[in-house]
């Protein structure tokens, strides 16, 4: 059933391949029987390994089981209680300190695993909410604005309906769903737009849509199932057991070799075994396990104090060898946090530079700056979060929001002095939306939307604070512009306006607009990334950038941080028709 390339398949198909009903989903046997057969909707971690696993893995090495023997031997033959205490010792605080390191990690990654979704809002028969981990194919879900996607589902019903896939795509911008049927089959996870995915978010709207796959089965859960490989020794692991190896053979003979001397001196048997032994024994370098474990240790504590967690002891010297690095693109080497950069208003493209809008010019305090503000801020359906310090929505309004704080134009000052009348929402099929607001004694309509659409509906202009009407070279300027800015990887946003003197008809909110200018938006880098990438450069480490993001914005992000190079990019596709070999040589 899940080998089914379920975006490619008409809803009338998917309900009779799921046995389900597109208005009342399963019946509640049914889906009982269906748990059953298909278990929890529960990515299953692998068997944890209890505590005491984890203070006894500590023992695994050959170094320590030489120092074993070699404190059973001081004890038990040789009589020297004191030298097998101290070994015992060493051996015991070594597994500590290990242990509390591994154990802290591993407590620490579990407190990361929070992605996931406790309850979704199922029809079965009747609509009811129950627990995410009881889904099962062919569940009629219901999704809206902020809920985690439960499981894989293909979309029945949609109104205005985008989710955020960053987690699983690293697409940092939200992706609008339609309900078509796909031809390619092979078309990426990231372009699958009548789909929505497990761990995923909605970010607006909302939808309807029939599980189609759940826990290992899902996109999340096919990632999982990759990184849950074995376990193997690092290079540090490798050289220290054939170090003890080799140290434990060389005691070995030398103990035979002085064994055997003693004895064609005519030494007693007894007297020279016990003399090869204690040799042996003095030998064995126990403070080397200690001295290594205590060197990884500080290392750990350095890279925590980097918030960075480090799961394995020895995995501190692995990266030491490491020689290729492939990073996520979205909230590893950026932010994960749309930003507004660049804001075209009167003619001319800004940029805010150390604080400052400016353009190319030095100009520096546009006109119009108030009214596309104020319009950025008040045509936004972010709303403030429970604690009250900040806002929840879409990141691109969230970017909206605080390039409006960022000039002193606040949404809550101006949500309470322009109250919102009337509406008409955002539907990706207009690409626009609209807000009516009480304005002083007048009402005004704040549209923001797609460049081309405004464009259109647009017949007059804001410029240097003045309105005129709006020529066909200035809508062709306008465009090229945004064009041009869209071609080197930013979203573009237009912004217009229009004043009524009493409360309009619905239908004419989006007419005859003044148009006030775009703004550009883009998930920044992370101020600290062109840095350590130039320092992993420099230590001879390549580095490749991986993100389901669009070509455009990664090659802009690359030039950014300094990873732009000969090499190039590779989209999805190119990367799935290549052979290990291809790749190897591309990389």
């Amino acid at each position: 059933m899940n080998k089914t390339n379920w975006h490619t398949v008409d809803i009338s198909e998917v309900v009779h391949a799921l046995k389900t009903d597109p208005k009342k989903g399963l019946d509640p046997e049914e889906a009982r029987k269906r748990q059953e057969e298909h278990g929890p909707n529960v990515i299953k971690e692998t068997k944890k390994i209890s505590p005491v696993m984890v203070f006894l893995e500590q023992f695994n090495d050959f170094m320590i089981w030489v120092l074993i023997v070699a404190a059973l031997i001081s004890g038990l033959l040789l009589g020297e209680i004191v030298d097998a205490v101290v070994i015992a010792i060493i051996l015991f605080l070594n597994a500590i300190l290990g242990f509390v390191q591994t154990y802290r990690a591993e407590k620490s990654l579990e407190a990361l695993k929070a992605l996931s979704a406790p309850i979704a809002t199922v029809i079965r028969s009747k609509e009811q909410e129950i627990k995410a981990e009881d889904l099962v194919p062919g569940d009629l879900i219901l999704l809206s604005s902020g809920d985690i996607v439960p499981a894989d589902a293909r979309l029945i019903e949609v109104a205005s309906f985008q989710t955020l896939e960053a987690p699983l795509t690293g697409e940092s911008t939200p992706v609008g769903k339609e309900l078509g049927a796909l031809k390619d089959k092979n078309i990426p996870v990231a372009e699958r737009k009548n789909m929505v995915f497990s761990g995923t978010t909605v970010g607006r709207g909302r939808g309807a849509a029939i599980v189609v796959s759940t826990a290992r089965q899902t996109e999340m859960g096919k990632i999982a199932d990759l990184i849950e490989t074995k376990e193997e020794p690092t290079p540090l692991q490798k050289e220290l057991k054939n170090v003890g190896f080799k140290i434990a053979l060389a005691i070995i003979i030398i103990a035979i070799i002085v064994f055997v001397v003693g004895i064609l001196k005519g030494n007693p048997l007894a007297t020279m075994f016990l003399i090869a032994v204690a040799l042996a024994v003095a030998a064995i370098p126990e403070g080397l396990p200690a001295i290594v474990t205590i060197t990884l240790a500080v290392g750990v504590q350095n890279m925590a104090r980097e918030n960075a967690i480090v799961r394995r002891l020895h995995a501190v010297e692995t990266l030491g060898s490491t020689n290729y690095i492939a990073s996520d693109k979205t909230g590893t080497l950026t932010l994960n946090e749309m930003t507004a950069i660049n804001f075209y208003l009167d003619g001319s493209l800004f940029k805010i530079e150390d604080g400052t809008l400016i353009d190319p010019t030095g100009k520096t305090k546009p006109a119009s700056l108030e009214k596309l503000m104020q319009t950025a801020v008040l045509a936004n359906d972010s709303r403030p979060s429970p604690e009250g310090e900040d806002y929840i929505g879409e990141p691109t309004e969230l970017a909206l929001v605080r390039a409006g704080h960022f000039f002193g134009y606040k949404k809550g000052e101006l949500d309470n002095k322009y109250k919102r009348v009337n509406e008409i929402p955002f539907e990706s099929e207009r690409k626009e939306m609209t807000t009516l607001n009480r304005y002083d004694e007048r009402f005004v309509g704040f549209t923001k939307g797609a460049i081309e659409v405004l464009l259109e509906q647009s017949d007059f202009l804001l410029e240097n604070g003045q309105t005129h009407p709006l020529t066909k070279d200035e809508k062709e300027k306008i465009l090229a512009e945004a064009n041009e800015e869209a071609a080197t990887g930013y979203r573009m946003l237009a912004f217009a306006y229009k004043e009524f003197e009493n409360s309009p008809d619905t239908q004419e909110l989006e007419k005859n607009l003044t148009f006030v200018g775009m703004i550009g938006l883009v998930d920044p880098p992370r101020p600290e990334v062109a840095e350590a990438i130039a320092l992993a450069k420099d230590a001879g480490v390549n580095i490749a950038m991986v993100t389901g993001d669009h070509l455009l914005t990664a090659n802009k992000i690359a030039t950014e941080i300094g990873l732009k190079d000969s090499k190039g990019s590779l989209s999805g596709k190119e990367l799935e028709q290549l052979s290990s070999h291809e790749l190897a040589a591309k990389v």
